[in-house]
């Protein structure tokens, strides 16, 4: 019985290393995408992809938005909906 509940351990720290591993390649993924882009967007994509990951039920984001930013920047608007919409997507790992 031992040797089961050792082979169940593993197989759970193997997932976590996977999933650790999946996170951080997203993580640079999205690093990626704002290379370039104006700061007052990337601003915006990082408020609302947090925003986006708690809504879809991720527990260890929150949900930001600088609502006067948001009406009066283009940019921080546009980055926000960006966001969003990817943190969102991810939706399905969390419920």
């Amino acid at each position: 019985m031992k040797t089961k509940g050792h082979l169940v351990w593993i197989i759970a720290l193997l997932a976590a290393l996977a999933l650790a591993g999946c996170a951080e390649q997203q993580l640079q993924m999205e690093r990626d995408k704002l290379a370039g882009q104006p700061p007052s967007y990337q601003d915006g994509y990082t408020d609302g992809y947090s925003s986006g990951m708690k809504t879809g039920g991720n527990p260890w984001y929150s949900f930001r938005k600088d609502v006067r930013r948001f009406n009066t920047d283009s940019d921080y608007a546009q980055g926000w909906n960006d966001g969003f919409r990817v943190g969102e997507g991810y939706k399905n790992l969390w419920n």
